[in-house]
């Protein structure tokens, strides 16, 4: 003896199966490549640079010198470093851009606040390897 399940019946109760659910392999899958594309982007895309490009060694020097300065909370190597700034300005090695960055983390550090200042340079330099 067979059983007939009528038409509608059977229609509404495989559609109640399947709507809105999602099954375990299919959610395992889709978070794969959500988790393998966000590492691909994060990999591939260029990161964001705040400071401008360094268009002179000298400029570099200066960087590391003044990341120096900061980390160590030496004022004397501070004021070597400002010296060599403005020996760089009235040589108009570096640019515009470079010299509001540099006059800016000066400004950090003779306030006292060193490890800003030390992070700023940091973050400088690293916008450097990363063009």
């Amino acid at each position: 003896m067979i059983f007939k399940i009528p038409q509608g019946e059977h229609c509404n109760a495989v559609s109640r199966n399947r709507v809105g659910k999602i099954d375990q392999r299919t959610a395992w899958t889709l978070l794969a490549l959500v988790v393998l594309g966000g590492i691909a982007v994060y990999l591939w895309m260029p990161r964001l640079s705040l400071y401008p490009k360094v268009t002179h060694l000298e400029a570099d020097k200066l960087m590391r010198q003044l990341y120096t300065a900061c980390s160590s909370k030496d004022e004397q190597r501070l004021a070597a470093a400002h010296e060599r700034f403005q020996k760089l300005i009235e040589a108009d090695t570096i640019s515009l851009a470079e010299r509001k960055v540099f006059e800016k983390i000066f400004k950090t550090a003779q306030t006292g606040s060193w490890e800003k200042a030390a992070t700023e340079c940091l973050r400088f330099a690293q916008d450097q390897v990363y063009r």
